[in-house]
């Protein structure tokens, strides 16, 4: 009988101290500037392209990692 196959990220992510979760809000994170800047979409398009079930948790997301609003920002 084969070996079990086991995943390999979350034991080498987390000897490296950084958790699945934080690489997933790291990868949410560049790709929601992305589209806030370069894109036309609105924010709930946005927020569903993430994986968000809403906008307003996107929102805050957002503002977590950059302190200004997606909409605020997609003037700049």
């Amino acid at each position: 009988m084969p070996a079990p196959v086991r995943p390999h990220a979350a034991p080498a992510s987390a000897a490296e101290g950084t958790s699945v979760r934080d690489l997933v809000d790291e990868a949410r994170r560049v790709k929601a500037i992305e589209l806030v800047t370069l894109h036309h979409l609105n924010v709930e398009q946005i927020a569903l392209r993430l994986g968000y079930t809403d906008a307003a948790t996107f929102i805050r997301a957002f503002r977590r990692w950059t302190g200004t609003t997606p909409g605020a920002c997609s003037r700049c």
